[in-house]
Parts: structure tokens; C-alpha cells; sequence
């Protein structure tokens, strides 16, 4: 058929989606669980995507005009064809390697179980492609029906990613596949408006106002730039309300809520019902309410209440436990830890054994402080 614009656009899009996906994976193995050093620095994180750009602009160039050479364009575009399909494999393999030099550096139990989550389905979906298909390929053979097959190993890639996701806690899934869905349907909502005007209005358009030219077709492109974000906030607000009634617009939830408590007495009722409603409203599993004594040595926090499963908490002590860092000057609004359980930085080195061990024993990543009046009554842990 005939190739028009729209072909272009479907065709670049699908080389530049090629050639930026092992890109961004590379980054995110060089990234996780921590970023490299190196990688902070901007224009070295700019070197991984790099070698995909080069040959992004080459594919244009050589289809452009711009650049010429002495073989024929089939024989060019066969040649690019397998640089392409390269770099769209050797990448993976890197970010594998990256995985695995990380999990043997990895102390953490749960950060090692993702990495070789991760690691293992790159491996597994990445190297049965590169040897039975990329691999002749790139050698200038084409491969027959039975070494193309070999594709299906590729699906094994975004699975386990899938899977550290919901069994490790990679990354807020929730989020994730929420912004996902409104983004989608936005887009399609918004081309499906785009289409509809052009294809309805535009031979009016052109026959009534001739001398307009591409100013209609620029003006109705402006008009849907910007509805999409009030088509995506409409369909995202939409999507929280069905299904998750329970954690629609958290804010005005605890909003709500906070009016509610002005009128309880009760302390531990009241910690019940604020640890049930954060518990069921935010996307956390366990909490804790840490309130202030005071005694002869001054103020010192106790454990009060903790809500929802957590087995560390549950076989710690509270008379063991040693909250004398919740009584530190803070730096910021609210004490923060990272790693509860290899606390491995040289600051919490310095602290006392009895205070480490609390902290793992409490595996709260937050201390929120509670203040009244510029005094601290009381510690939230989430």
C-alpha cells in the first residue's frame, strides 16, 4: 500500500519504542535498589540512552535524504535492521549482569529476593531470543518458524517484573496500574475527539474558510492538548470511585475523619479508629503509636498500640524496646529510615546496638511527629 503519514508515524513510533525500552531497562538495573554513583550526574545517565539515539537519527537521516551512501536502500535498511535488533538485545543482557553483581552485594532479604526475581526472568526471557533468533539474525541469516518461537520466552521478562512487584513490594503496583489506565483511555479519548472534528468539520472548515489553510487543523490540535488533563483527572477520579470505593480521595477522607474525632474522649478508641481508617484509606500494612511519658529523666516515648500484620513487631517486647531515638533533634519534619534491618550507613553505625535493634524490630519506615503547641506528644510509625 501506499505509505502515508500515518504509516510513518506507526513505523518511527515502533523503532523509537525498540530502541528506547532496553534503554530504560538498563537504567532501572543501574538504579535499583540504589543508583549508582556515577549514574547521579545527568549527563552520564544521558550515555545509556545514547548509542539508541544514534541510530534513531541514522534511520532518519538515510530515510530522510540527508545521508547517502553507495548500496541500495533495501540492502541499507537490512543492514540497520540488524544493528537494531543488537541493541535492542544486548542491553537486557547487561542489566542481567547488573542484577546479578548486585544481588551478590545485596544484605537485605527482601531487596535480594527481587533481584533474583529480576534477575532470573531477564536471563530466562532474554538469552533463549538472543541465541536461537538475534543471534543468526545478525549474522544475516533468516531464521525459520521454529527459531522464531523462540519470542515466547520474552513475556517471562515483564512477569517476574510483575511478580517482585506484588510479592516484594518493588514499586506501589496500585499506582502504577491506575496511572496506566487513566493515561490510556485519555489518549484514547482525546484521538478519538481529534479524529472526530477533523473528519466532521474539516471539509466545512476548509470549503467555507479556504484561506485558513493548516490553521484549523493547528487549532483543533491546541484544543486537544488541552483537554487531556481534565479527561485524564475525570477518567482517574472515575476509576478510584469504582474500584477502590474504599480509598477514593484519601484527603477528603481523613478530612472527614478528623472532624469526626473532635468529639472523641476515648484515647485508645480514638487510636483505634485512626489506625483503622489509615490502615483501609492509604496503602500501608502496619502502624504504630508511640506516646510521650514523662518521668524523672524527662520525656521518653512508649509504645502504646500497633495495627496490622507484622511478625518483627509482634515478637518484640515493649519493655526491650529502646525508643531513645524519638526523643533526637530532628533534621526534618519526621524520622526516616530506609533500611530497618541492614542499617549499614555510617551514622547508624554510631548509634547504640539496643537502638538498631529496635528499629528492625519495629520495621516502620516513618516516625511522623504529633505536636501540640510546639511540643511532641506523640510518634505515628508507618
Amino acid at each position: 500500500g501506499k505509505l502515508n503519514s500515518f504509516d510513518e508515524v506507526i513505523y518511527y513510533g515502533n523503532l523509537a519504542a525498540g530502541l528506547l525500552a532496553p534503554a530504560v531497562f538498563v537504567h532501572f538495573c543501574l538504579s535499583f535498589p540504589e543508583p549508582r554513583k556515577w549514574l547521579q550526574s545527568g549527563t552520564h545517565a544521558s550515555l545509556i540512552y545514547l548509542p539508541a539515539l544514534v541510530l534513531f537519527v541514522l534511520y532518519v537521516a538515510f530515510a530522510a535524504g540527508v545521508l547517502t551512501v553507495s548500496i541500495p536502500l533495501v540492502e541499507l535498511r537490512w543492514v540497520l535492521d540488524r544493528v537494531w535488533v543488537v541493541l535492542s538485545t544486548v542491553p537486557y543482557v547487561i542489566g542481567g549482569i547488573t542484577l546479578s553483581l548486585a544481588y551478590r552485594k545485596a544484605e537485605d532479604p527482601i531487596v535480594r529476593q527481587q533481584l533474583k526475581w529480576l534477575r532470573n526472568g531477564t536471563f530466562c526471557g532474554i538469552l533463549p531470543f538472543g541465541v536461537f533468533y538475534i543471534l543468526p539474525y545478525a549474522l544475516g541469516a533468516i531464521p525459520n518458524e521454529y527459531l522464531k518461537m523462540s519470542v515466547l520466552s520474552l513475556p517471562l521478562i515483564p512477569l517476574t517484573l510483575a511478580y517482585a512487584i506484588v510479592r516484594y513490594r518493588l514499586m506501589d503496583v496500585d499506582i502504577l496500574f491506575r496511572r496506566g489506565y487513566a493515561y490510556t483511555l485519555a489518549t484514547l479519548c482525546v484521538l478519538a475527539a481529534f479524529y472526530a472534528i477533523v473528519f466532521s468539520l474539516g471539509s466545512e472548515v476548509q470549503k467555507n474558510f479556504k484561506d485558513l489553510g493548516n490553521t484549523g487543523l493547528i487549532t483543533v490540535m491546541l484544543i486537544t492538548a488541552f483537554l487531556f488533563q481534565p479527561i485524564r483527572n475525570w477518567i482517574q477520579e472515575r476509576l478510584d470511585k469504582y474500584f477502590y470505593r474504599d480509598q477514593y480521595d484519601y484527603r477528603r477522607t481523613l478530612v472527614e475523619f478528623a472532624r469526626e474525632l473532635s468529639s472523641e474522649t476515648d484515647l485508645d478508641a480514638m487510636l483505634a479508629s485512626v489506625g483503622e481508617r489509615l490502615l483501609h484509606t492509604l496503602p500501608i500494612k502496619h502502624l504504630a503509636f508511640f506516646l510521650a511519658q514523662e518521668g524523672p529523666a524527662g520525656t521518653a516515648f512508649q509504645l502504646h498500640k500497633a495495627m496490622g500484620p507484622n511478625a518483627r513487631m509482634a515478637s518484640a517486647r515493649g519493655e526491650e524496646l529502646d525508643l531513645s531515638f524519638l526523643g533526637w533533634k530532628l533534621q526534618d519534619a519526621y524520622l526516616f529510615f530506609d533500611r530497618t534491618r541492614h542499617q549499614l550507613d555510617a551514622v547508624s553505625r554510631s548509634w547504640p546496638g539496643s537502638v538498631r535493634r529496635t528499629i528492625a524490630d519495629l520495621d516502620l519506615t516513618y516516625y511522623l511527629p504529633c505536636t501540640v503547641r510546639g511540643r511532641t506528644i506523640a510518634y505515628m510509625g508507618i
